[in-house]
């Protein structure tokens, strides 16, 4: 029997009412994204510079798979207990998998929370896809299901790494350039000179060896000796 007009009066507003109340109730918090710490205010709150500096892209690392990832929630009906960052992935085929949930088990109910850590590929994120990020708590209710207290996405971006030439020209320096100047500076120099590890003599030159006998004036050789024998005996003689 259809329902007479004034009792679907009187049910819509509930329907309506149950309709906004649920999603109120499961979305109610907020959470952002960073590639640094999103700036937070005395109380834990972001500010309008935090905001303006929020993302939905984090880049990795050059050449790594590592995302540093900084987030900033709100929670408005947070417990004491283990707060999680759950991030969801989607497979070729469209359906939804947990990639990897992380574990703030320090959180005593505060109402905002910044948490930093990293996303790396050996968790299971791979560059360029993009994951739902939800923010939530186990259910103390048996059978009950996670309480999810905010949700966002974030992509994951692979920055590449710098060019192979550009590494060696920043570890080598201007090669050429100072090849050239040592050139330079030796040609200004002269030859080479004896370098390396080839033992120096020590000491004075060695001194050339002298003639046995008795000398004059110096080296006045044989004919020189015989005239001054000669002058003797006569002198011998004379005397």
């Amino acid at each position: 029997m259809p329902f007479s007009t004034p009792r679907l009066r009187w049910i819509s507003p509930l329907l309506l009412g149950a309709a906004l109340l649920g999603p109120a109730t499961a979305w109610a918090g907020d959470v952002k994204f960073g590639t640094e710490p999103l700036a937070v205010d005395d109380g834990g709150n972001i500010t309008a510079e935090g905001k303006s500096a929020a993302v939905n892209t984090i880049p990795s690392e050059p050449g790594e798979e590592v995302w540093p990832f900084h987030l900033w929630a709100k929670i408005d009906k947070g417990g004491p207990g283990p707060l999680y960052v759950e991030f969801i992935g989607k497979l070729p085929g469209g359906k939804e998998y947990v990639t990897y949930r992380y574990e703030h088990g320090s959180y005593d109910g505060e109402k905002f929370v910044s948490l930093s850590f990293d996303l790396e590929g050996n968790l299971g994120f791979n560059k360029g896809k993009t994951y739902k990020v939800k923010v939530l708590q186990g259910n103390t209710k048996p059978g009950k299901p996670d309480i999810i207290l905010a949700t966002g996405s974030i992509t994951l971006e692979y920055t590449e790494p710098p060019a192979e030439a550009e590494e060696e020209g920043d570890e080598g320096g201007d090669t050429d350039g100072d090849t050239a100047a040592q050139d330079e500076l030796d040609t200004l120099a002269g030859p080479d000179e004896e370098v390396g590890d080839a033992p120096q003599p020590e000491g004075p030159p060695p001194v050339a060896e002298k003639k046995k006998g008795c000398s004059v004036g110096g080296d006045l050789g044989l004919p020189a000796v015989a005239a001054l024998f000669a002058l003797g005996l006569v002198r011998r003689r004379n005397d």
